[in-house]
């Protein structure tokens, strides 16, 4: 019986190993799985050892803490500074901006009244040329010139 309690014991330790190195990835204070895992293993030893003398342990533990909370810091730092040069960037841009409005509402509105100058179509003068031509179906007969009683046969006349 004592076997099974120590397995019992082993895989229970090694979820709370688990859980605790999830939750230190997704809190941030360990950069991979494995830093998390090793400090999770850590912390979950001095909580089942407790026969080390308590001043190492907690003089580790505030060492780790602090290291964890300054690589932590250190990253929202960086954020941070990556945000203030977009938003100065941001800041000149829209700067920019106001400068060439106002501009633009100072500046006179100019109003023409002239119509441009058209230059004759390029499909006009086609057409213009296709008038002059005389085409072979239609010729150049007038009304006038063709009876359609002389060509079209209608019975007795």
């Amino acid at each position: 019986m004592k076997r099974s309690n120590k397995n019992a014991m082993d895989v229970q330790t090694t979820m709370r190993i688990n859980e605790l190195a999830k939750d230190l990835l997704t809190r941030g204070m360990a950069a991979s799985s494995e830093e998390a895992y090793k400090m999770a293993e850590g912390i979950m030893q001095k909580q089942v050892l407790p026969n080390r003398p308590e001043s190492v342990v907690v003089e580790k533990s505030e060492d780790k803490y602090r290291m964890l909370i300054e690589r932590v810091s250190n990253r929202v730092d960086d954020e941070l500074d990556k945000m203030k040069q977009q938003m100065l960037i941001m800041i000149k841009e829209i700067e920019k901006n106001t400068a060439v409005i106002a501009e633009l509402k100072n500046r006179p509105v100019q109003t023409v009244h002239q119509a441009p100058a058209r230059k004759p179509d390029v499909q006009t003068e086609i057409k213009a040329e296709k008038k002059e031509e005389n085409h072979p179906r239609q010729g150049a007969f007038k009304p006038g010139d063709v009876d359609v009683n002389k060509i079209f046969y209608c019975g007795n006349k």
